[in-house]
C-alpha cells in the first residue's frame, strides 16, 4: 500500500483481474491534476492502460509494459520512473477474447462494432485494438499552472493531430454506466503508432480491418490521494455534456 494512498474494493496481490485506478475521474474533471503516484509504483499494477500525468502533461498509454508520454507539442517519449501522475487506469492485460472487426470509417462506427462483438455491458473490459489506419485523430494537452482550471475549460483549446496511412494500437476500456463519477462510462481511448512517433487520445479513426483481443477485468481497485487539494475539492460526477466534451 502506497503511504499517501488507500484502495477500495482491492483484490489481493498478485491478481491480474484488476482494473487499478489512480483517483476518481470526478477529481480530475475539478482540477485534481497534481500528480501523486509514480509512473515506477503505475508499473506494479499493470502493464496495459492509460491517463495522464502530473500537472495533465500530455496523455499517457501503457502498452507492453513502457509507459509513454504524449506532450502537447505532439512529440512521444518514454516516461521516466519517477515521473508522477494524477490520474491513471491499468491492468495486467490477457487475451480472454478475440476477433477482427471490418471497416472501421469513424469512431461511432467503431464504437458501434465493438458493442455488437461484445455486447455484455456490465462488465470492465480493456481492449487493444491493432491495425493499419488510413486516418487518425488525437489530442493532447498542455501542462497546466495553478489555479488549476476545470477540465472542461482546458480542453477548449487542446491541440488536435491528424495522421494517415499509419499502423499503430488502440488502448483503452469500456467501463459500465454504474462507473458513474469513479470513472469515464463507456469508451475511452488512447492511441499510440507502432513507430511510436505519434498518438495521444483518440477522437476519430479510419481502418479497413482491426485485430481486436478484449480482456475482462472484473475486479476494480481505486486507489484515493491522501492530501488537503484532494480533500478540498467538491467532487460529483461530471455532467454528460461534460464527459462528450473531454472526450470527443
Amino acid at each position: 500500500m502506497l503511504s499517501c494512498g488507500m484502495w477500495l474494493f482491492a483484490a489481493e496481490e498478485p491478481s491480474r483481474e484488476v482494473l487499478w485506478q489512480v483517483s476518481p475521474i470526478a477529481a480530475l474533471f475539478e482540477g485534481g491534476y497534481d500528480g501523486w503516484v509514480s509512473v515506477a509504483e503505475l508499473k506494479t499494477h499493470g502493464d496495459f492502460g492509460s491517463g495522464t500525468f502530473d500537472k495533465l502533461d500530455g496523455e499517457m498509454i501503457v502498452l507492453k509494459g513502457t509507459v509513454y508520454q504524449v506532450r502537447g507539442d505532439g512529440s512521444v517519449v518514454r516516461a521516466k520512473d519517477d515521473v508522477l501522475t494524477p490520474f491513471a487506469e491499468v491492468t495486467f492485460f490477457d487475451a480472454d477474447r478475440t476477433q477482427t472487426i471490418a471497416e472501421i470509417t469513424d469512431f461511432a462506427q467503431l464504437e458501434k462494432a465493438l458493442d455488437t462483438a461484445y455486447p455484455e455491458n456490465n462488465m470492465p473490459v480493456a481492449f487493444k485494438l491493432h491495425g493499419y489506419f488510413s486516418y487518425v485523430k488525437t489530442r493532447s494537452v498542455l501542462a497546466q499552472k495553478k489555479p488549476y482550471p476545470r477540465l472542461a475549460e482546458v480542453v477548449k483549446n487542446q491541440p488536435v493531430f491528424e495522421r494517415q496511412d499509419c499502423a499503430g494500437t488502440i488502448v483503452g476500456f469500456r467501463l459500465p454506466s454504474y462507473f458513474q463519477g469513479m470513472a469515464v462510462p463507456g469508451y475511452h481511448f488512447h492511441f499510440i503508432s507502432d513507430d511510436k512517433k505519434f498518438g495521444g487520445h483518440l477522437l476519430d479513426a479510419s481502418a479497413e480491418y482491426l485485430n481486436v483481443v478484449a480482456d475482462d477485468t472484473p475486479t476494480f481497485s481505486l486507489a484515493l490521494p491522501i492530501n488537503k487539494p484532494f480533500n478540498a475539492l467538491k467532487l460529483n460526477p461530471a455532467s454528460p455534456a461534460e464527459i462528450t466534451a473531454a472526450e470527443k
